[in-house]
This record gives structure tokens, C-alpha cells and sequence, in this order.
């Protein structure tokens, strides 16, 4: 699972994202992004199944997650 923070202290996740599914295209089904509230995806993720997880960050959601990633 790899998780992205929409509002990274060093930046948006935009550019890592792009980086990561241009050079790794099958982690676009691992990839989660996280973010506050019902704030909308940036451009580059809207309308790619990428999936969501809410901070502040529950432990049950992220392993709810995780297992439908990993089956």
C-alpha cells in the first residue's frame, strides 16, 4: 500500500503520484491517497480509480484498505 498526503509539507502528492504511475503503472492499484474531509482529488486524480482514505488517519480504515488491496 502506498499512501500519498494530497497536502504533503513538501508539496503536493500530484507530482509524486504522476512520477510513481508513469514509471509503475500496476502501483496505480495500491495506491491510496489521503485526504481531509470531502476535499475534492486534484486534476490529475480525478476520475482514476485511485482510492481515498480520510485524515486524521483511522487505523480501521486504512486496514479495511490494505485487505482489499491485498485480495
Amino acid at each position: 500500500m502506498i499512501i500519498a498526503d494530497v497536502r504533503m509539507p513538501t508539496g503536493s502528492a500530484e507530482p509524486f503520484a504522476h512520477a510513481l504511475l508513469l514509471t509503475c503503472p500496476q502501483a496505480r492499484s495500491r495506491l491510496v491517497v489521503a485526504c481531509r474531509g470531502e476535499e475534492e482529488l486534484p486534476p490529475p486524480f480525478t476520475g482514476q480509480p485511485i482510492r481515498r482514505v480520510r485524515k486524521p488517519f483511522n487505523p480501521r480504515d486504512l486496514r479495511t484498505v490494505a485487505n482489499e488491496i491485498l485480495q
